[in-house]
């Protein structure tokens, strides 16, 4: 028997539609699958490349594990072991800035533990990044905005809790000086090339790029977005965005871990001990993790999930139907994956709007509903 109801497959495909007729969405492509590869995928209009904004996290950190398995890098490691200039971070307090009584490790940047922030928060953090131009001035090596963001006082002592950050572009940082080599080239020799991924790297063809909707003035705003992410600066890359990728070659991805979790075959990107590591919530004394949004926004951003290393992590309370365990990570401009080992299901979805008016979760909630077993 099928795994997949065809008859609420085929009402994804009428939802999906439905979405973009409302205006919601100017295009929107969608992949489910299991160990045995793709079981369904739609797309509403041409198929694209997406900028895929914080899904080049996950991939990062990956890259970050490989090193682990090899023995070139450790998650207890001080980040000044690589950075120069993280060895006197500072710490907001209400006396002002103070020295941080504990070192910055390589595992609080990897689980978004480190007392950074990010420039859309509304944290005194977030206004000291703008302030610096962070993510604003993509001629910038990512070195070089490394080496700015540690200027900036820490929101709290390193470990205290848990706050989405520009950490992965740190940790992009402390690859690079690894490697010694620039993360285009990491990033293709790791990843792309290994799963094959052609269309996915730190530039695009301008004619394949999907257009993006929505967001506020400032650094999440379709209007702007050509001037912080560009698609034809050879020199740009980062660690939290910047990539660009499709629906395929993401989906690439998911089932490799899929694979990987459930000890199919296949490219495997991290081993299947490495992997069941870094799916393990690592913040359960911060728990529970807040992620900011729009007020205007009714999408639980990360409600029931714990966080891993470079993943968030279901624990099976949350609001979208999931079983715990499942793990995976989404893009600012609502691109979005996961991966279900106790499922056998893995989901990606590829849309370009800042406000997320909600076609992810609509193909998680339609999948589950369509799984017979």
């Amino acid at each position: 028997m099928a795994r997949f109801d065809s008859t609420r497959l085929a009402a994804i495909d009428a939802r999906m539609q439905a979405w973009v007729a409302s205006g919601k969405y100017e295009r929107l492509e969608y992949m489910i699958g299991d160990q045995s590869g793709v079981a369904h995928s739609g797309a509403t209009g041409d198929t694209s490349v997406y900028r895929i904004y914080s899904m080049t996290k996950p991939l990062v950190s990956l890259i970050a594990l490989q090193l682990v398995e090899e023995g070139k890098l450790q998650m207890y490691h001080p980040v000044a072991m690589y950075l120069e200039e993280y060895k006197m971070l500072l710490k907001r307090t209400q006396a002002g800035p103070r020295p941080t009584a504990g070192r910055l490790t390589v595992k609080h940047l990897i689980t978004h533990t480190s007392g950074l922030s990010y420039g859309f928060m509304t944290d005194g953090g977030s206004a000291r990044l703008n302030m610096a131009n962070v993510h604003g001035d993509p001629n910038r090596t990512l070195r070089e905005e490394a080496a700015i963001i540690a200027k900036i006082p820490l929101e709290f002592e390193p470990g205290v809790q848990w706050l989405y950050s520009v950490s992965t572009d740190v940790l992009a940082a402390v690859i690079e000086v690894v490697e010694q080599k620039p993360m285009q080239e990491i990033m293709a020799e790791r990843i792309t090339g290994p799963l094959g991924m052609d269309d996915t790297a730190y530039t695009a063809d301008a004619d394949r790029i999907a257009p993006i909707q929505g967001g506020v003035e400032g650094l999440l705003y379709a209007n702007t977005v050509a001037d912080t992410y560009p698609h034809d600066n050879p020199k740009f890359a980062r660690g939290g965005h910047g990539l660009f990728s499709t629906l395929a070659d993401y989906g690439k991805v998911a089932l490799s871990l899929l694979n990987t979790a459930r000890g199919g075959d296949g490219p495997h990107i991290v081993s299947p001990s490495t992997l069941k590591w870094a799916t393990h919530n690592h913040v359960a004394d911060q728990m529970p993790i807040y992620l900011e949004s729009d007020p205007r926004s009714i999408n639980p951003p990360v409600t029931g999930n714990g966080f891993g290393l470079g993943f968030a992590v279901v624990k099976g309370d949350g609001a979208v139907p999931s079983a715990p365990g499942a793990f995976g990570w989404s893009g600012a401009a609502d691109t979005w994956f996961s991966v279900d080992p106790e499922t056998n299901l893995f989901m990606v979805s590829m849309a370009q709007n800042f406000d997320w008016p909600g076609a992810s979760y609509t193909l998680a909630s339609m999948t589950h509903g369509a799984l017979r077993g």
